[in-house]
């Protein structure tokens, strides 16, 4: 016999309905759009009952990538995302939840890039630090359009290294053919900045597939902004 018992949801209107006895797979909502009450970064259970008006949507992530998005009008429960039965760390649920409710405060973070730059999450920073890869993207550094001409100037940790220079106006440049890109720390050196940074690079393994997979795999690896960014494109 089912048993169904009601707590009172974060956001008005949400009513969470909870199967006694049974492990109930927590899901995060990413995104909204409409007069729905749901709120990007919101937990909610799966079958749950939720309620969307007309013109309005929302997706959810799972703790292992899944998606499932649901559009009004509709009232019912968020369904079992498709691909195989859930899997994941459980935790994984509340750092999702913590990265996209302070990406959401900062619209930046969220794929509204600054004006002249390049919106692409797996474009390198010039400001370095943590940068994760996924091996079928092409490597690009990212800046603004309309910057002037600029020297780069990339060594490894090996003491390999490789100079660059980025045409005047270009938001993208292309890391340097004959120096190998792989996993470890590199120092970035620019004659028009202050000093240089150091980059460190991380391979996203190739059997990590889907965008909402990749993004949990870079913010459980530091790379919170580039997660953000690609949990933004999620529709």
């Amino acid at each position: 016999m089912v048993w169904f018992q009601y707590v009172r949801a974060v956001a008005a209107g949400l009513a969470i309905c909870l199967t006694a006895g049974a492990a109930s797979a927590d899901m995060v909502v990413v995104r909204v759009k409409g007069g729905t009450s749901l709120k990007p970064g919101q937990v909610v259970a799966t079958g749950a009952a939720v309620t969307l008006p007309a013109d309005s949507h929302a997706v959810f992530l799972s703790r292992d990538g899944r998606t499932v998005t649901l559009a009004g009008p509709y009232s019912g429960m968020v369904a079992e995302p498709a691909g195989g039965s859930p899997g994941g760390d459980p935790k994984t649920v509340s750092v999702l939840s913590r990265l996209i409710t302070a990406s959401n405060a900062d619209s930046s973070a969220l794929g509204v890039t600054r004006a002249g730059m390049f919106s692409s999450p797996y474009a390198i920073a010039m400001s370095g630090g943590p940068h994760c890869q996924v091996p079928s993207e092409k490597v690009r550094f990212e800046r603004e359009l309309g910057s002037p001409e600029e020297r780069i100037t990339i060594l490894s940790a090996g003491g390999a290294g490789a100079k660059s220079v980025w045409a005047e106006g270009e938001a993208l440049l292309d890391w340097p053919a004959k120096l190998p890109f792989a996993e470890g720390d590199y120092t970035i050196g620019s004659n028009d900045r202050p000093k240089p940074v150091k980059l460190t690079v991380k391979l996203v393994p190739a059997e990590i597939k889907t965008p909402g997979a990749i993004a949990i795999w870079m913010a459980e690896h530091d790379c919170t902004n580039q997660a953000s960014r690609l949990l933004a494109e999620l529709r």
